[in-house]
């Protein structure tokens, strides 16, 4: 096993736990009861999809078509997918509306994007401040 394999493994489980936090943090906000552990096997059951990309691109690959435009039209595909899977389980699961399951799945990501945003500001900004 790489490094690089075991930093992205590192790096997915602990942003799945996060949404999954965030995501019942949100909930409970709204009401609605259930658990972490339910919401880490949605947010899994929910990446599913995605272990189709590699033999959709290896037909691409045969046919000699453009792989890397694919490979991006592919994975927006998927990932529209899994949030679809996402959303269609929390309306079941909570018996919610369409939009309130919307903002259950969308503030996690917002939160998580613009606390690593913040973050790499920060650094940076310290980074910039020692070297001058």
């Amino acid at each position: 096993i790489s490094s690089g394999l075991l930093l992205f493994s590192i790096i997915l489980i602990s942003l799945i736990i996060l949404s999954a936090c965030l995501m019942d943090l949100i909930c409970q906000h709204f009401g609605f009861n259930g658990s972490i552990k339910i919401k880490i096997t949605l947010l899994n059951f929910s990446l599913f999809p995605m272990i189709f990309i590699l033999p959709v691109m290896y037909v691409f690959y045969i046919f000699n078509i453009s792989i890397f435009f694919m490979f991006f039209i592919i994975t927006i595909g998927f990932l529209i997918w899994s949030i679809l899977i996402i959303l269609s389980s929390i309306t079941e699961m909570h018996r919610c509306e369409l939009g309130k399951a919307i903002i259950i799945v969308i503030l996690p990501h917002v939160i998580t994007t613009l606390f690593i945003v913040s973050i790499s500001l920060l650094s940076s900004i310290l980074l910039f401040q020692l070297v001058s």
